[in-house]
């Protein structure tokens, strides 16, 4: 094996002990066979790279030495002589040691015995022992690959994405990063959420790495080097790179749900929530309300907590909505808890004489096609500042019976306050819990 405690008593060796030189080359004036027979040059060693590349990217390489002198081990990093650099690496591999290496004459020439396309070798080289005169070593380049990280793709069954030309489907190696030579670990390739090992575009959206295949344990980062028992190679890593079918917003954090909350009237924007321990603590966050949702909304079995919705200004008639305002039809809201929103309104003026203001707690109106399943709120607080000359309306229709019913529609306590002209669909799967309202600084009381 290479021995690193040599580096630097090597080098200050070689610059009196070696040369590398062409024949019929002039250093210095004088021909390299002058200098060669001047310094009593009186031994050689031929390197072969064996796969690499020197420095000048030659295969091979041979060095002139004085009698009694140490070899060169190259590459243990650069090895400077006199005004000459001397390296090998090849990409992908580190050098493990040098080997002495067969060899063959062909027409007076000796070269490396090859074998499919490899040098042949037998024992390792000794290089604490001093080279003879008019002794000739040849040497051969022994390689290792690197350890390798893969990222594997898991995607849905039985699909597959295009980028560049190349296809890719479930267990597919989507990208490969190398432990260099004294690395013991490789960090996250990019910050959380925001880099993806491979960019599919709309066709699919990454949504973390995880340790198994079966995507049950997230893979912390950084992924350390495999260790291999003496005398073996270590496995590669392997982490699993799981990618949702199309283009999706990934709501990982409460800056995510804001900006999902300013989004989501867009009725071609897609958000799925995913985050550690299924829960996103909006502490402090306040997200503005928005009139309407029209996109499609995948929990995930999410809770989303901690929550302020606000919304201020001039309003028309009926003009305060829920947490999702009017549901449009194109909206779907899936699998999906919401624990401990403030509903805050402030109604400054309004734009309209005798105007009357509809609370609502979760949203003003559904229409028909929108999809709303596993949707459950465990707790809304809503509280509204109105002007004294508006009439609030419709406060006190709540499921105070807890049978799931308002005014005879099926709601399981939806909301607080009425639908516009009482249009309730039947078949929502909605929960909420405890409802209170208070308006101008008074509570309404649940009463029909």
């Amino acid at each position: 094996m290479i021995k690193k405690s040599k580096l630097f008593l090597l080098v200050i060796l070689v610059v009196l002990a070696t040369v590398s030189l062409i024949a019929g080359c002039k250093v210095g004036g004088i021909t390299a066979e002058e200098k060669i027979e001047q310094e009593n040059l009186t031994a050689t060693v031929t390197y072969y790279a064996n796969g690499g590349k020197f420095e000048n990217e030659a295969s091979e390489r041979k060095l002139y030495y004085k009698e009694n002198s140490v070899v060169i081990d190259i590459g243990l990093g650069k090895v400077v002589q006199s005004n000459l650099n001397i390296s090998i690496s090849r990409a992908g591999y580190e050098l493990v040691a040098w080997h002495v290496a067969e060899t063959v004459e062909e027409n007076g020439e000796i070269k490396p015995l090859i074998v499919d396309g490899e040098v042949v070798y037998g024992e390792e080289m000794n290089f604490s022992q001093k080279i003879q005169k008019d002794q000739n070593l040849y040497l051969c380049a022994v390689w290792q690959p690197l350890v390798k990280l893969n990222v594997k793709l898991v995607y849905e069954e039985g699909q597959s994405f295009s980028v560049d030309g190349v296809d890719y489907q479930t267990g597919d190696v989507i990208k490969e990063y190398l432990y260099d030579k004294g690395k013991t670990s490789i960090v996250d390739p990019g910050a959380r959420g925001s880099v993806s090992p491979i960019k599919a575009g709309k066709q699919a959206t990454f949504l973390e790495y995880y340790t198994d295949e079966a995507c049950t344990t997230v893979a912390q980062w950084p992924i350390a080097k495999p260790v291999a028992a003496e005398g073996e190679k270590a496995e590669d890593a392997v982490v699993y790179a799981k990618y949702l079918v199309g283009e999706w917003s990934v709501v990982r954090n409460a800056n995510d749900v804001k900006s999902m909350f300013g989004k989501m009237d867009m009725d071609d924007e897609r958000f799925y929530l995913f985050a550690n321990g299924n829960q996103i603590d909006c502490s402090g966050v306040t997200v503005n309300l928005n009139d309407s949702v029209g996109a499609l909304i995948e929990g995930n079995g999410t809770v989303i907590k901690n929550l302020t919705v606000k919304k201020e200004g001039v309003l028309p008639v009926s003009g305060v909505t829920g947490i999702f305002g009017n549901v449009k039809a194109t909206a779907q809201i899936k699998n999906l808890t919401i624990q401990s929103v403030a509903v805050n309104y402030t109604v400054k003026s309004v734009a309209t004489a005798n105007p009357f203001i509809n609370v609502y707690g979760v949203c003003q109106s559904i229409q028909d096609g929108a999809v709303i399943e596993g949707l459950s709120i465990e707790s809304i607080s809503v509280t509204a500042s109105v002007p004294s000359s508006v009439t609030v309306a419709n406060v006190t229709e709540v499921d105070e019976n807890g049978d799931g019913t308002v005014d005879g529609y099926t709601s399981t306590n939806l909301i607080f306050g009425g639908f516009t002209n009482d249009q309730l669909p039947e078949d929502y799967e909605v929960a909420v819990g405890s409802i209170t309202c208070t308006i101008n600084g008074n509570q309404i009381n649940n009463e029909n």
